[in-house]
C-alpha cells in the first residue's frame, strides 16, 4: 500500500495516491479532500516507497524542514532525530540507494539529507576498494586506465596512503 496524506500549512489536507514501479497503491478516504490526485513513481518499487513513507509518517507532526544552506551548508552534521540514523542503519547498500532515488525523485529534502549523512559516514576513511565492495560496484577500469587515474590524481593516491 503507498498512501500519503499530506498537510501543507494546516491550510488544507491533500491526499496523494502514490503508484508504484510494480503497480501496487494504496488507498484513503479523508473528509477535507475530495478527490485524490494519483502520482507515479516510475522505477520506485512498493518495499522502497513503504521505507520513504516510514519515514515520512515518523515526521508527520514535526516542524517543516528547512534544509542547511549557505557557503557553510553540509550534511556532515548528524541528524537532529537519532531515529533517522537507526531507521537507515537497518538498510543494505542497495536499498539505500533505491531510497535515496525516491527521495529524490519525490524532493523529500529531509531524507535526502538523513541519507547523505548516512552515505558519508559509511564511505569516511575508506580505500576506492573498500567503497566498492560496499556498494556493489563493479571496477570497470582496465589496469592502465586506473594508473592513468591515480597519475592524474596524485593528491588522491597520497592520500590513500
Amino acid at each position: 500500500m503507498a498512501d500519503v496524506s499530506v498537510s501543507i500549512e494546516d491550510q488544507y489536507e491533500s491526499n496523494f495516491n502514490l503508484i508504484s514501479s510494480d503497480d501496487i497503491q494504496g488507498s484513503s478516504s479523508t473528509s477535507k479532500a475530495e478527490e485524490k490526485m494519483e502520482i507515479p513513481v516510475k522505477d520506485v518499487t512498493s518495499k522502497v516507497l513503504q521505507k520513504v513513507i516510514e519515514f515520512c509518517k515518523h515526521y508527520e507532526s514535526a516542524e517543516p524542514y528547512i534544509p542547511p544552506s549557505g557557503p557553510n551548508a553540509c550534511v556532515s552534521t548528524p541528524p537532529e532525530d537519532h531515529w533517522d540514523i537507526v531507521f537507515l542503519k537497518k538498510l543494505s547498500s542497495p536499498e539505500l540507494h533505491e531510497v535515496i532515488c525516491a527521495a529524490n525523485y519525490l524532493n523529500i529534502s529531509r531524507l535526502i539529507d538523513a541519507c547523505c549523512y548516512r552515505l558519508g559516514y559509511m564511505i569516511q576513511g575508506r580505500t576506492v576498494e573498500e567503497i566498492r565492495r560496499i556498494f556493489q560496484i563493479k571496477n570497470d577500469f582496465t589496469k592502465e586506465e586506473e594508473e592513468n587515474l591515480r597519475k592524474e590524481h596524485l593528491w588522491y593516491s597520497e592520500l590513500e596512503k
